[in-house]
């Protein structure tokens, strides 16, 4: 078997695992997920895998798959075990996904898939809120392994072409600052004081 092939179904598998030790966290009381947040992520990735599948993506949209599925099932649970009363920030996020979908109509690849990662940077923004002012606890565990596929996945990459590289790496650059802050948090404490 093609060793990128591997990367990526391993990013697959490591970020499924990850979702083994996020679910534990959620039933257990541990962790409220966000629900904007989860909604936006689940969305937006069925959007990157028909989207990278036409631009000729395969070893990379594995570690999406496994997202949409592990991220479908934490936006489910954030509804009985999360947190979003709807504040402020979580509806402008909301709204402005909404929007920003509008011109994936057109069929313009790169354009696509920039719009793409804004919408799931505008997905982050309440959980990263939520970290940054210590109001709620992520899973050390699910982080670290959710970073570690998003590296796989870059390596996973059929070529080394600015297109197929773009994503994966925006990835590990989204996803990185969220483990500092799990990991800033657990070494400071989970509130912060006003």
């Amino acid at each position: 078997m093609d060793t990128k092939v591997l990367l990526g179904q391993l990013a697959a598998g490591v970020d499924l695992g990850a979702y083994i030790f996020y679910f534990y966290s959620i039933v257990s009381g541990k962790n409220q997920p966000n629900r904007a947040s989860w909604i936006i992520w689940t969305v937006i990735k069925a959007f990157i895998l028909v989207g990278g599948y036409s631009d000729g993506a395969r070893n990379t949209l594995w570690l999406p798959l496994a997202q949409m599925i592990g991220n479908g099932t934490i936006m489910i649970m954030a509804f009985r075990y999360g947190v979003g009363d709807w504040k402020k920030l979580d509806k402008w996020c909301l709204g402005l996904a909404a929007l920003s979908v509008i011109p994936l109509a057109f069929k313009m690849p790169m354009l696509n898939l920039i719009i793409i990662m804004f919408v799931e940077l505008l997905g982050t923004i309440p959980t990263f809120g939520k970290l940054l002012l210590r109001e709620g606890e992520e899973n050390l565990t699910a982080w670290v392994m959710i970073n570690a596929a998003c590296v796989f996945s870059v390596f996973s990459a059929e070529k080394w072409e600015f297109g197929l590289l773009l994503y994966p790496v925006y990835l590990v650059t989204l996803n990185s600052p969220i483990l500092a802050l799990v990991i800033r948090n657990r070494k400071g404490g989970r509130k912060c004081e006003h």
